[in-house]
């Protein structure tokens, strides 16, 4: 019976993914690509910080999921470091490699956002809010070490990542306690809700 309830509830997100697949040969390579894009930069940060911003958050709350999901990052990032003799010579090569030990797939996060309760939704997203920087931290700077990127590039990329910066924005006003009028929501919410379907025909696809 539970089984079942549970399956039920999935088939929308079968559907959508299968829907991509179906979709794949209709559009080139690049305009799909440019639909992953539109999500990276738009769709999933106005998401992020609707959910983040949707309801107070309480200090407490930061304090207590920070430090859990940088210590997840952390495990990885050491266990990861672990198989460096088993990877390729050339660090460069393994770094990429390496990223999946520590880096998350922040689409498969937000399938969990829609089917969570507006208060647990607003905590996944003050986790992914703490966790993008950190992530992006260890992979641009994994991948930095060897090419011109340098200090400099690497402290502008993870500053000026978008679903960091979405995550923060929406942390601050639920922080605040203060809510967002109605014409500003209103766009912000149609954009959020468009990201999780894109992000699923994209997956299919």
């Amino acid at each position: 019976m539970i089984f079942g309830a549970i399956l039920l509830g999935l088939t929308p997100i079968f559907l959508l993914v299968a829907l991509g697949g179906l979709l794949r040969k209709r559009l080139s390579a690049n305009a799909w690509q440019g639909l992953d894009r539109l999500n990276f930069e738009i769709l999933f940060p106005a998401l992020l910080f609707v959910a983040a911003s949707g309801r107070p958050i309480a200090p407490a709350d930061l304090a207590r999921i920070g430090p859990a999901v940088w210590a997840i990052l952390l495990a990885g990032l050491a266990i990861g470091w672990g198989a460096r003799r088993l990877g390729p010579a050339r660090f460069l090569d393994f770094a990429g490699a390496w990223q999946t030990a520590w880096r998350f797939n922040t689409a498969l996060g937000f399938v969990a956002l829609a089917s969570l309760s507006r208060g647990n939704a607003a905590l996944l997203s003050v986790a992914v809010g703490m966790a993008v920087p950190v992530a992006n931290l260890f992979a641009v700077s994994a991948l930095s070490r060897g090419n011109s990127l340098g200090l400099r590039g690497t402290v502008l990329k993870v500053a000026l990542n978008p679903l960091l910066l979405a995550s923060i924005a929406g942390v601050l006003v639920g922080l605040s306690g203060r809510t967002i009028p109605g014409p500003v929501l209103a766009p912000l919410s149609m954009l959020a809700q468009a990201a999780l379907p894109i992000a699923l025909i994209s997956i299919g696809a």
